[in-house]
């Protein structure tokens, strides 16, 4: 059994069930992945969601972080030359195990500095750091938690008061990106 604020208390099966659908959903909205496409992948969580949940047929190619000189899935990937050189090379997308909460974060540090990147895949965008920390844990997976900042700590403040709010925010940052565009 499984318990969030905003969803309630589910089985297992069910919040599975649930975040797939969010994360397929997010992928079929966001980003138009074709027939063999090249995804370069640095974890296990993301080549598991995308050889279990999304199935669409790809190359992948799976780097560490360190090949890259990564320490953090954070604001810093945009501007890795390395990681920007072999995408561009390889013809090739990168897909990151970048959820709702590095979203927020991300808009909170830069306040849109920042271009979205069309080589970079967000796997999962609308779904929230806890409830990834729950489906890594329920299918035995590893998820690198986010590094702790001012940010993340006012972020999850606001998330243990007001469940929704972590999902308006992103929405939020969605509109305004638009706008700025």
């Amino acid at each position: 059994m499984v318990n969030f604020k905003h969803l309630g208390k589910l089985s297992s099966n069910k919040f599975l069930w649930v975040v797939e659908k969010r994360i397929k959903k997010s992928i079929r909205k966001n980003y138009d992945l074709k027939k063999d496409v090249k995804l370069v992948v640095f974890d296990d969580l993301s080549e598991y969601v995308l050889r279990s949940v999304i199935k669409t047929p790809f190359e992948m190619i799976r780097k560490s972080k360190s090949f890259f000189g990564v320490k953090n899935i954070d604001e810093t990937i945009f501007e890795n030359k390395k990681l920007g050189d072999f995408l561009k090379k390889n013809k090739a997308f990168v897909v990151l195990p970048w959820t709702l909460d590095h979203e927020i974060i991300l808009f909170m540090k830069n306040m849109s500095k920042i271009k979205e990147k069309k080589k970079y895949i967000k796997l999962l965008k609308d779904v929230l750091e806890e409830e990834i920390i729950e489906y890594a844990k329920l299918r035995g997976l590893s998820y690198t938690k986010i590094k702790k900042s001012d940010e993340k700590e006012f972020l999850d403040k606001l998330g243990n008061k007001h469940a929704e709010t972590k999902f308006s925010l992103v929405k939020s940052v969605g509109v305004l990106r638009e706008i700025d565009s």
